[in-house]
């Protein structure tokens, strides 16, 4: 099947029963406040039952059914609208909420409910293989998931609550994080009826995301880019492992038949192939595609050409709906430089882009003002594009400020303060303004030294390998080794080399992708390496910027002295580099979230004559927002501490004679795990209700494939989450 951006050339779609509508007149609690959605219906096959949620207001419906999905496949999708109740008189624009990888309508239901109550008639679904939705999940293949996408559209303009621009075209906008990103801007390519999107810290290749090569250079002007995807790269297994192992359980959902219905006994262990283990509720082709990928850990033509396909790299040019990109500063799955390529190749057509960057991702960060602040920018963007009331949001660029006061006194990648401030630029440099000159990085250098010829070893079976990736954890990792005054955890002695530049004698803010060359022998011929940045303290404790830049290397020297400079770009950041700071290059042969060969072999690095660290930096505009948050409340914090004081006192007391209450059953038990669950900001479950027991004398081995959760249940009981 085709998919055409013109929709009279669609084939003619399932009929649809009517929508039944019932008004909820539950209150809704404050936004700020976190609401556990309570199901009072339940979704069969075939039959429409309305829902309700303790989150919905009284001025907002929503209405919840099953749909038939497009193509020739028999499956249903779970889907509910949410209808202001303004829209009854006077229809509204709609928006279409994708939801994250692994995750379901649910969990995106906070994020409906503010816009329908912005005035928006709000669709959400669960795409093919998620939730109760059937199916198999394609990655957001054009021929099913983006074809859904485009049914979705059409029952949008079957409603009167939604207002169209022309018989059978609904002004609709669409929205969402990760997959649901990816979702926006693939069905912005491929489906023209689309008036806006806001696709939120996802992809521009699936291909270079999951095996990316930082060897080479960004494009001219791309001071947050990174090379071009090549025909190899380094398997990024562990973020891989983690998504292919949380889609292919065979519960929490309907079977692999591509039934909608998620009722029976399920499968008896008889009836269960080794495909239905191993793939659960990916299609076939994917399953087979990464499989192959996850033990060779190359990039094969199969794979690469269902990347290439669900990557909308290839389709930018398609685009011509006004587009906001978000993207996080934490987030080692989808970097920056996914969002500078998108603005890119939008931009060439003539389409307004807007940037925003914030201090959150696939890896943890954002805090709650960043998460009320993207919902008024997405609102913005709406309003101005779908209801035509709203100030034009121009095509500005937005990006915290590097000052450690305003950003909370975190590095890159950590969480931001409650005033962290803003700096603002009138376009994403590089692409043309609306008002005034076209921005553009300024590039400066600062000289590297070392060692003229190190040597590293990768270990016989890549074992024990450095660490710089957990992913939902790296924000966090980053800073571990200043913590610990060491870097040992990242980098293993014997298997680095290591370059530095001189301490500073005045503080630079980098904003962009740090370039360099290096000088690279081995004896046979290739290698692959991994390229960090350090920030250093004048004491040595060093503060891992961006994450870590994979490289695989071919036609290389044997014989060092004759090796020649090899361009390598580091991972797009924001960040100050304080005077007395100096920043380090390591080159590692190892790093536990990436494949990486097995057979052992020493490799000679150094640098060339001349080398420098070149570093870009952006000036902006900083939105006023008074003193950070510690320095205003430091008088109040002073005063309450007194008054907390005598309120412990009193309080203790009170209490010194009460008993503990303990269940008798784990009165003995050293350890009680139970219903751990752990959720990522894109609706992705790592851990899903863990309890266990360890009692005296037992030890314990928590086993499982990556991404099962194993890290986050050590740091729960910890006292770490």
């Amino acid at each position: 099947m085709q998919l055409s951006r013109s929709s009279s050339a669609r084939a003619a779609r399932p009929v649809r029963a009517a929508w039944s509508v019932r008004r909820l007149g539950i209150a809704a609690p404050p936004r700020r406040l976190l609401v556990l959605p309570l199901l009072l219906g339940v979704v069969v096959s075939g039959q429409v039952v309305v829902a309700s949620s303790a989150a919905a207001a009284d001025d907002v419906g929503i209405e919840t059914r099953t749909v038939p999905a497009d193509g020739d496949e028999d499956i249903d999708l779970d889907t509910s609208l949410y209808v202001p109740a303004a829209s009854r008189d006077t229809s509204a624009p709609a928006v279409i909420l994708g939801h994250g990888f692994g995750g379901s309508k649910d969990s995106v239901e906070t994020e409906a409910q503010a816009l329908a109550e912005a005035g928006y008639v709000v669709l959400t679904y669960s795409a093919r293989g998620h939730g109760a939705s059937g199916g198999l999940i394609g990655l957001n293949d054009p021929e099913f998931e983006i074809a859904d996408l485009s049914g979705m559209i059409d029952l949008l303009a079957d409603r009167d609550e939604v207002a169209t621009d022309s018989d059978g075209d609904p002004m609709v906008g669409v929205t969402g994080a990760s997959y649901g990103g990816a979702l926006s801007l693939l069905g912005a390519a491929y489906d023209d009826r689309i008036d806006a999107i806001v696709p939120q810290i996802t992809w521009n290749s699936l291909t270079r995301s999951l095996f990316p090569d930082q060897v080479g250079a960004p494009e001219a002007g791309a001071f947050a880019g990174a090379p071009a995807p090549g025909e190899d790269g380094v398997f990024k297994k562990l973020w891989a492992g983690l998504f292919f192992s949380t889609a292919s359980g065979l519960d929490g959902g309907p079977g692999s038949s591509g039934s909608g219905s998620s009722g029976g006994d399920g499968p008896s262990p008889e009836t269960l192939g080794v495909t239905d283990l191993t793939c659960g509720r990916f299609r076939a082709e994917v399953c087979t595609a990464y499989q192959e990928a996850a033990v060779t850990g190359r990039l094969t033509p199969e794979m690469a050409e269902i990347l290439d396909r669900v990557s909308p790299a290839g389709v930018l040019d398609r685009i011509d709906a006004p587009t906001m990109l978000v993207q996080g500063l934490s987030d080692t799955l989808f970097p920056l430089s996914e969002a500078d390529a998108n603005a890119r190749g939008i931009a060439e057509n003539g389409t307004p882009v807007k940037m925003v960057w914030y201090r959150g991702g696939h890896d943890g960060g954002r805090n709650s003002d960043d998460v009320l602040r993207l919902r008024e920018l997405t609102i913005a963007w709406f309003d101005h594009y779908l209801k035509g009331t709203g100030p034009d949001p121009g095509t500005t660029f937005e990006f915290p400020e590097p000052n450690a006061l305003a950003a909370g006194l975190t590095a890159s990648g950590g969480a931001g303060g409650a005033d962290e401030r803003t700096s603002t630029l009138p376009a994403y440099p590089g692409l043309a303004s609306a008002d005034g000159p076209t921005p553009e990085a300024t590039v400066g250098d600062m000289p590297l030294s070392g060692p003229p010829a190190q040597f590293a070893v990768n270990p016989a079976g890549g074992l024990p390998a450095a660490i710089s990736t957990i992913p939902g954890l790296s924000a966090g990792l980053s800073s571990l080794g200043g913590a610990l005054g060491a870097g040992a955890f990242l980098d293993i002695p014997g298997q680095s080399a290591f370059f530095r530049t001189s301490p500073r004698e005045s503080s630079i803010d980098i904003v962009g992708a740090v370039q360099s060359q290096v000088l690279v022998a081995s004896p046979t011929g290739s290698a692959v390496l991994f390229a960090k940045l350090y920030d250093t303290t004048e004491s040595g404790s060093p503060t891992l910027l961006g994450g870590v830049a994979p490289l695989r290397l071919s036609g290389l020297a044997t014989d060092p002295r004759q090796a020649e400079p090899i361009d390598i770009t580091l991972p797009a950041l924001v960040h100050r580099l304080e005077v007395g700071h100096s920043l380090m290059l390591v080159l590692s042969t190892t790093d536990q979230g990436y494949s990486s060969p097995i057979e052992p072999v020493a490799y000679g690095i150094g640098l060339p004559s001349g080398a420098v660290l070149s570093v870009p930096t952006v000036s902006g505009t900083v939105a006023a927002s008074g003193q950070p948050a510690w320095l205003l409340f430091a008088g109040i914090v002073a005063g309450l501490g007194l008054v907390l004081v005598g309120i412990v006192f009193w309080w203790g007391r009170r209490n010194r004679a009460r008993a503990s209450t303990i269940d008798p059953e784990i009165a003995d038990v050293p350890l009680v795990v139970r219903g751990v669950s752990k959720t990522y900001p894109d609706g992705l479950k790592a851990v899903q209700d863990l309890s266990f027991q360890v009692r005296h004398g037992q030890v314990v081995g928590l086993l499982g494939p990556n991404g099962a959760g194993k890290t986050t249940a050590l740091r729960m009981a910890m006292g770490l989450i």
